[in-house]
């Protein structure tokens, strides 16, 4: 893990080092000594509101599954959650809000991770929808045939993860195959875990989970246009709603620790196309999101200290056993 963890950084280092390469340094500075504090506290706030929201729309996801809705240090959970997908790659944060939720709820943690998945899918319909707006109301960032391209994947991943929910045990019975005990306890293990999917089929819990899903994103969108405000950058609604949808997915799965250089291309990227210039934009870019990554490690270290929780715990889950 941590080998994996040192490349991404140099690939962080060197993506910010090409972008700052063509920057006025004064400008940069000057864009960063006029962001506006009580806008990018009020950004602040609705971010945590965010991950409120997230938590328990997780939280009704696995209930879904025929087991008593985790309540008990959600917030927290998924606060740590939040800061480890910042902090560490390939979404370990989801590993670690699942232990959390085990400890005081007594929830599986293959449940809890595929029912924050099985959600996560919805969130990449709501962002390809979001960047298709974005498209047809402003300048296009690629070309509209792509974006379909992208809503069929999501729409058939969509589809996949429905089936796995409708038939888990069916999908379980393919484990038995294995040799002795180790397919039943396979097959036990995997019908438990799509036990947190079962909220495709639960049209109440369904129902619930997009209406979270929905506001979710509504203050998302607030969100940054308050820490677009806060730097004095006004390119409208479509270059909003286009610039959540691309930071949307590049967070889906971090490639680097934070997204860090990641974050920046996208926003150079989508802001320049709305003729926002790239001092500007490259300094939002680096002073929000610095901001924002701050904001959300530091909550989540001292949740995260609260609960006694070691790194040492989360590499032993991510090593594969010999």
């Amino acid at each position: 893990m941590w080998k994996r963890f040192a490349v991404s950084v140099l690939a962080a280092l060197s993506v910010i080092t090409l972008l700052l390469s063509r920057v006025d340094a004064e400008q940069l500075v000057a864009v960063l000594r006029q962001a506006q504090w009580p806008l990018l506290l009020s950004s602040l706030a609705t971010g945590y509101c965010t991950i409120f929201l997230k938590a328990h729309r997780w939280s009704t996801a696995i209930a879904a599954g025929g087991t008593e809705r985790p309540r008990r240090k959600l917030f927290a959970a998924s606060v740590i959650g939040t800061a480890g997908n910042g902090l560490l790659p390939a979404r370990l944060g989801d590993v670690l809000r699942a232990l959390v939720l085990r400890k005081h709820n007594g929830t599986q943690p293959g449940q809890a991770l595929l029912a924050g998945w099985g959600v996560l899918a919805l969130d990449l319909l709501v962002l390809t929808v979001l960047l298709l707006v974005g498209v047809a109301f402003g300048k296009r960032l690629a070309s509209v045939q792509v974006l379909w391209l992208v809503l069929a994947g999501v729409t058939t991943g969509i589809t996949l993860v429905s089936f796995l929910a409708r038939h888990p045990r069916t999908v379980a019975g393919l484990a038995n195959a294995l040799p002795g005990a180790l397919g039943s306890r396979a097959a036990s293990q995997i019908e438990q875990a799509l036990n947190g999917l079962a909220f495709l089929h639960r049209p109440r819990a369904f129902a619930l989970i997009v209406a979270y899903t929905t506001a979710i994103w509504a203050v998302e969108l607030a969100t940054m246009w308050l820490a677009l405000a806060a730097f004095r950058i006004e390119p409208g609604l479509a270059a909003c709603g286009l610039l959540v949808a691309a930071l949307g997915l590049s967070f889906t799965l971090p490639m680097t620790p934070g997204n860090v250089g990641t974050y920046q291309l996208v926003v150079v990227l989508v802001l320049g196309h709305f003729s926002v210039g790239y001092d500007s934009a490259l300094a939002f870019g680096i002073g929000y999101h610095a901001f924002a990554l701050l904001a959300v490690l530091v909550g989540g270290l001292w949740f995260f200290h609260q609960e006694g929780l070691s790194l040492r715990q989360l590499n032993d889950v991510s090593t594969p056993q010999t």
